[in-house]
């Protein structure tokens, strides 16, 4: 008796599309300079505020820096969440799509910006909270000059 060949199913590469490949690019470049670098120094502030003891690791640092490049893929995830849902609720009205996109990115950022700084010590909101919303901004304005081109 001969065995039967296994029969594979096609394996399908994940494609997305462009713009949203551009911007989850553009979010990780963003988020590694601007929430990965700097929360890093924001943190490193912090600690000396607080009187801790000196000790930068390049582990600790290389985590950090990674963890902005992956805040900053979310970070354009949900701004093309909002782009969404301001294409959704501003159809009668388009010259209002970017205000309600622009607001509820604000919002969501926020959000998860204050969820995640939920138990840190006081001083790391007024610390955070300006990198958060420079990233905001530097992520719209780079993405819509992207898609501009």
């Amino acid at each position: 008796m001969t065995p039967v060949p296994a029969v594979r199913a096609p394996v399908r590469a994940l494609s997305l599309p462009p713009s949203l490949a551009r911007e989850l690019a553009i979010g990780a470049g963003v988020g590694l300079l601007v929430l990965g670098v700097g929360g890093r120094v924001a943190m490193r502030l912090i600690a000396l505020r607080n009187g801790t003891p000196t000790g930068l690791t390049v582990g600790g640092t290389m985590t950090v820096v990674f963890l902005g490049l992956v805040s900053g893929v979310a970070g354009a995830l949900l701004l093309a969440l909002s782009d969404a849902a301001a294409a959704r609720l501003t159809r009668r009205r388009p010259a209002a799509r970017p205000w309600v996109r622009r607001g509820a990115f604000a919002l969501l950022l926020l959000l998860v910006t204050l969820r995640g700084l939920r138990g840190s010590p006081p001083i790391g909101l007024p610390m955070f909270l300006p990198l958060v919303a420079a990233f905001g901004a530097l992520l719209e304005l780079a993405a819509r000059r992207g898609a501009a081109r």
